[in-house]
């Protein structure tokens, strides 16, 4: 089951708990890149980079061991790899979406752990929610809608860092 189908599945069971979508995911990754372990060496050898032993003398497996880099909107990189067993099954584009599978599954972890992070440092409650408890603390709830949308890129801009947390 894809990711999307998983997060069918969670729409039309009408949850609404912040969560990580795959759309989520989708929108952070900015570039991504291809290339075997043995591109990699060859690379390695055209910079004039030492390897540890004649680098035009690599096995065979290299040339199977797909790697995917991909970057994230706030510069840090996540990888992913695919190694194929046999050399006769070796197929550059199935190699690459296990790879590039393997990557985004690491980008989950890290984002499921941002959440978990951002609900524990806001008491459990979405920006939204700890926006609109702002609204009310200080008496702003009834201004315009447009003032009201002015606050809310303001404190989002962390130029109101109000935050509450239930005891």
């Amino acid at each position: 089951m894809s990711d999307k189908d998983i997060e069918q599945q969670i729409i039309a069971k009408g949850k609404t708990a912040p969560r990580v979508t795959p759309q989520h995911i989708d929108s952070i990754i900015t570039n991504e890149y291809y290339f075997t372990a043995a591109s990699g060496v060859e690379g390695e050898l055209r910079f004039g980079n030492p390897q540890p032993q004649d680098p035009r003398d690599y096995h065979d497996s290299l040339k199977t061991l797909t790697f995917c880099v991909l970057s994230l909107e706030n510069g840090f990189t996540v990888t992913g790899e695919s190694a194929c067993a046999s050399a006769e099954n070796f197929d550059a584009e199935i190699g690459r979406k296990i790879a590039r599978k393997n990557a985004v599954d690491k980008i989950w972890m890290l984002e499921g752990y941002l959440l978990k992070q951002r609900l524990h440092d806001t008491g459990g409650h979405t920006e939204e929610e700890n926006f609109e408890h702002f609204l009310s603390y200080s008496g702003l709830h009834s201004e315009s809608p447009d003032v009201i949308e002015k606050l809310r890129k303001a404190y989002y801009d962390g130029g109101y860092a109000l935050q509450w947390k239930q005891e």
